[in-house]
C-alpha cells in the first residue's frame, strides 16, 4: 500500500473516504468534489484503489490535495477498512461513492449534520440520474419516488443514497467493516430511524444502469447483498434485524412485505395510472431478482 500525503492547514476539519475500483473507465466524477472538499472544507480526502486495473490510481494521484491508498484486492469492505486507518480519528467521516455527483456544499451540509455528542449517521437526498435510461429502468426508479411506503422508506434507509456519514460516537458502534456487499446496508442497521439525519438541502446525483441487462445484474447483486447482509445479521448481531415496528423485518418475502404494508396504510395513496403502474414494475423486477438470486445459488455470491 502505498499512499501520497497531501499538505493541508492544520489539523482536518472532516475526512472523506472514498474506495475506487476501475473509475477511470467510468470517468471518476466526483474527483473535481474531492478537490473542492479537501480546499475549501479543510477536509482529510482519502481515496482507496482497490484492485483497478486502469488508471484510476494514476488519475486520482493528479488531484489536488489529496491522499491515495492503493490495495492489490477488489472489494469495497477492505478499501473502506483502509481508508478508516489512514483517517484515524478525523470526525465526521464521510464515506463517499466514486461515481456519485455532489456538490462541496452538499458535502459540508451533510457533515454539519453529525454535530451532536450522541451517536448519529447522516445522507443526502437522492436524485437519480435516469437520462438514457430505458423505460423500465425509469418506472422503477419512479416508483422509489412516487408510491407512498417506498417514498418512506427511502426517507428512513441510509441505503442506495451514494453517501452516508458518521460522527465519531456512531463510527464506535462497530469495529470494522464486515466482509458484506451491502455496507450501506450493514451501517444503516445499526441506528435507529431517530438517529439518522437525511440533509433535505444536500442532493446527490446517484447513476443507474443505462441497459436492462447492466439494471437487473445491479438488481441482483443488491437482492443477494441483502440476502448476504441478513445471514451475517443473523449470526453476529440479531438484535439489528428488526430496529423499528415502521419497517418490515428484512427476512419477510415479498408477498409478507406487501400485506405489511397494506395494513399499516396501503400500497398507494392515488389510483393514477402511473403510480399503478411504478408499483407494479417495482414489484416485478424485486421478484425477478430474487428469483435470479434463488436460481444462482449454487454459483457463489453476486460480487
Amino acid at each position: 500500500m502505498a499512499v501520497d500525503p497531501a499538505t493541508r492547514r492544520g489539523s482536518p476539519a472532516l475526512s472523506i473516504i472514498v474506495p475506487a475500483h476501475n473509475e477511470a473507465t467510468r470517468g471518476f466524477s466526483v474527483l473535481p468534489s474531492l478537490e473542492a472538499a479537501a480546499a475549501e472544507l479543510n477536509a482529510l480526502v482519502i481515496v482507496v484503489c482497490n484492485g483497478c486495473t486502469d488508471d484510476t490510481l494514476a488519475v486520482a494521484r493528479r488531484a489536488r490535495g489529496i491522499e491515495v491508498a492503493e490495495i492489490p484486492e477488489a472489494g469495497k469492505a477492505a478499501a473502506l477498512n483502509v481508508g478508516d486507518e489512514l483517517a484515524g480519528a478525523v470526525f465526521p467521516r464521510l464515506y463517499l461513492d466514486a461515481d456519485v455527483r455532489i456538490s462541496v456544499d452538499a458535502l459540508a451540509e451533510v457533515a454539519a449534520a453529525l454535530v451532536e455528542p450522541d451517536g448519529a449517521i447522516a445522507g443526502p437526498t437522492t436524485s437519480y440520474m435516469l437520462d438514457g435510461a430505458p423505460w423500465l429502468v425509469r418506472r422503477y426508479y419512479d416508483a422509489l419516488a412516487e408510491v407512498p411506503f417506498l417514498a418512506r422508506l427511502s426517507s428512513d434507509l441510509m441505503i442506495g443514497r451514494g453517501l452516508y456519514a458518521v460522527n465519531a460516537a456512531g463510527r464506535a458502534r462497530f469495529e470494522r467493516f464486515p466482509a458484506l456487499t451491502a455496507d450501506d446496508g450493514f451501517i444503516d442497521r445499526l441506528f435507529d430511524p431517530d438517529e439518522k439525519r437525511v440533509v433535505s438541502s444536500a442532493v446527490a446525483g446517484v447513476p443507474v444502469p443505462d441497459t436492462l441487462q447492466g439494471f437487473f445484474r445491479a438488481k441482483t447483486r443488491a437482492a443477494a447483498g441483502t440476502k448476504e447482509l441478513v445471514s451475517w445479521l443473523e449470526v453476529h448481531r440479531p438484535d439489528r434485524l428488526a430496529v423499528a415496528d415502521t419497517l418490515p423485518d428484512p427476512r419477510l418475502s415479498l408477498a409478507r412485505r406487501v400485506r405489511h404494508h397494506l395494513n399499516r396504510g396501503g400500497l398507494l395513496s392515488s389510483r393514477r395510472p402511473s403510480a399503478i403502474v411504478d408499483l407494479v414494475v417495482y414489484l416485478l423486477v424485486e421478484a425477478a431478482a430474487r428469483t435470479r438470486v434463488t436460481l444462482a445459488a449454487q454459483r457463489g455470491p453476486w460480487r
